[in-house]
């Protein structure tokens, strides 16, 4: 008689620098459509390299190919995918001293990341002590949506543990973002890497959105969220375990053609319509068929 047992699960509870940039590619979420890399939200400690990004399946810009020596026949442009809008920041500040959370100050009195295969999302789990005392569990789950393509959720759970009062969450878009650098790697360079540039941000139906564009191929990619600025911070009165919820949309013109802005909102109410716990009981019920 055999016995296989098999998990479902990719467990790590490292924070050294080169585990953390490996775990970023091993830790992102993503569905053929849209790709989010497993960057914290909060990001790193000071002077930590990090390769934020997030992508959309063919969208691209058109760069030069620089050669050493050029040859008959060799192409000059090629298409580059661009890293688009930033949406992963969420950062949370605890006490009415406003302590910042970070897994590289205070003390981590337990930490652990889970990638579920079997459900389709990436869960981490800490429990941190601020440096003048506060301890607070917090859990971060983001899901890319197997049946919404456009979709990307960031879950928060935050308990207090041993004090009651003020959590302040600010969440951030960034519409300026470039693509990885790196001078001293050949197969990176040090080139190209601002290619997308902000077209418009506003404000419509209580959705935030930003319209960037590619410099050469023109393309268009937009993302609205249900909040009301590209910077926002609200306020709780916690005793027991907040939730907050950051729901995210991207279109581009290469699927959604034009009407972009319109597209997104439209995305965006349909999926606040549902609770949150929807969308993961869809996503485990696509994994598993």
């Amino acid at each position: 008689m055999e016995c296989l047992t098999m998990s479902w699960k990719i467990s790590n509870q490292s924070l050294s620098q080169q585990s953390l940039l490996n775990n970023e590619s091993i830790f992102s979420v993503g569905n053929g459509y849209l790709g989010v890399r497993g960057n914290f939200e909060e990001g790193y400690g000071e002077g930590m390299s990090s390769i934020r990004g997030t992508y959309i399946n063919a969208f691209h810009d058109i760069t030069e190919i620089a050669y050493g020596e050029k040859l008959y026949g060799f192409p000059e442009t090629q298409q580059k995918l661009v890293n688009i809008i930033d949406a992963q920041t969420v950062e949370i500040y605890i006490g009415e001293e406003e302590e910042k959370f970070s897994l590289f100050h205070g003390e981590v009195l337990s930490y652990d990341r889970l990638l579920h295969l079997d459900k389709g999302y990436v869960e981490r789990s800490v429990h941190w002590k601020s440096p003048k005392g506060k301890e607070v569990k917090l859990t971060f789950q983001r899901l890319v949506s197997f049946t919404c393509k456009e979709l990307f959720i960031i879950n928060v759970k935050v308990e207090p543990v041993n004090f009651k009062g003020k959590v302040k969450i600010k969440s951030t878009i960034d519409g300026d973002v470039s693509n990885y650098v790196a001078s001293n790697d050949p197969r990176i360079g040090s080139s190209h890497g601002k290619l997308l540039k902000i077209k418009e941000v506003g404000l419509k139906q209580d959705c935030l959105y930003v319209l960037d564009e590619t410099t050469v191929s023109k393309l268009e990619q937009e993302r609205t969220e249900d909040e009301k600025s590209i910077e926002e911070a609200f306020t709780f009165h916690v005793e027991d375990v907040l939730q907050f919820t950051k729901w995210n949309v991207y279109t581009d013109t290469l699927r959604h053609k034009d009407g972009l802005v319109e597209k997104g909102i439209a995305f965006v109410n349909d999926a606040v319509e549902k609770e949150v716990s929807y969308w993961f009981q869809e996503q485990e019920k696509y994994v598993a068929a």
